[in-house]
């Protein structure tokens, strides 16, 4: 349950950000058989390979977390119709590992061009989003139904946006 609303918030914050998304994206595993991208969001420009995980990781964790976004970014460029997609469109390649947990991994992620986002950070993300999307007037329609839910929590104000530094949000 909490990672499919972690995959659903990382959706909506690409969709927010005008990205077309693509969930649960079957490629092959390095070895055998078969793993998933859980959000792959692409704009006129690049291309985000999301996954998302629950907890912090140990090394030898980390470094399969490492081996799996280097095996999906390769099975993109050589496999249709997303090397004709990142070919003709000349996307640039971005790797975006989203926990609720980061700990001793964090470095060893970067070191390896993988962003690192915790959860609640791209939760507060898709919070302002929201927010500055209903102020220019955008209401309804929205991509997703966790998006719904947070659209209608923060327009009957059970989440407010707070100017304290230590607190980003309020919940009623």
């Amino acid at each position: 349950m909490l990672l499919r609303l972690t995959e659903d918030i990382a959706e909506g914050r690409f969709l927010l950000k005008g990205y077309i998304t693509l969930r649960n994206v079957m490629i092959r595993a390095e070895k055998y058989g078969w793993t998933d991208i859980d959000v792959l969001a692409f704009n006129e420009k690049e291309i985000y390979i999301v996954q998302c995980k629950r907890g912090s990781l140990n090394k030898e964790q980390a470094l399969k977390v490492v081996r799996w976004f280097k095996n999906a970014e390769r099975r993109l460029r050589n496999e249709k119709p997303y090397s004709y997609l990142i070919e003709k469109m000349n996307l640039k390649i971005k790797k975006l590992y989203i926990a609720k947990y980061i700990r001793n991994e964090k470095n060893l992620l970067l070191e390896n061009n993988i962003e690192v986002k915790k959860a609640d950070e791209i939760l507060k993300e898709v919070i302002k989003l929201i927010k500055q999307r209903l102020k220019e007037g955008f209401e309804g329609a929205e991509p997703n139904y966790t998006l719904r839910l947070l659209t209608l929590l923060i327009q009957e104000e059970f989440i407010r946006v707070t100017n304290n530094q230590n607190r980003d949000f309020l919940l009623q």
